[in-house]
């Protein structure tokens, strides 16, 4: 399994999920490899909420270039014939990944509502302008802020930053 590229991996845990979760229950999931050598990052997805990629302006002064990929994928454990795309992108140094659950994106509060896909990368602009060093740590605040507790879901958040 060392040398299986993201789908591949998925794959073999598709098939493994799908012996074991009861009925009616399946996981999401985010596959990648980072290869420093090239700077790229390849990944597969299994319906986890779209990731977030940064990427150094080309103009001094901007912010960073910020979209969110595709991750769409059929949820692991569903099916046995369950197929899964690689993608790659670039991801050099000053770049960034930010991966979540989908608590993020389904929870609100009782002032405001989710706060939805579309709307992470302003989320994580707004972050960045906060700290850029450690945009996490505004991120948090900031959801929780508006965000009714306790959670009804799991929340995950993850930031990879690439150093320059």
């Amino acid at each position: 399994m060392q040398h299986m590229a993201p789908s591949q991996w998925l794959m073999q845990l598709n098939g493994a999920l799908k012996d074991v979760l009861p009925t009616g229950q399946f996981a999401t999931a985010f596959f990648g490899i980072l290869d420093l050598a090239i700077d790229t990052l390849t990944f597969a997805a299994a319906g986890s909420p779209n990731p977030v990629l940064g990427t150094p302006a080309l103009a001094k002064g901007n912010g960073p270039d910020i979209r969110l990929l595709d991750s769409a994928g059929l949820v692991l454990g569903a099916s046995h014939r369950a197929q899964y795309a690689d993608q790659s992108h670039r991801l050099p140094r000053g770049g960034f990944l930010f991966l979540y659950s989908d608590a993020l994106i389904e929870c609100g509060g009782d002032e405001v509502g989710p706060l939805g896909q579309d709307a992470v990368p302003d989320f994580v602009r707004a972050a960045l302008a906060q700290n850029r060093q450690h945009p996490l740590r505004p991120m948090m605040d900031s959801f929780y802020a508006r965000t009714r507790l306790p959670l009804r879901d799991d929340l995950t958040a993850v930031w990879v930053a690439r150093r320059v």
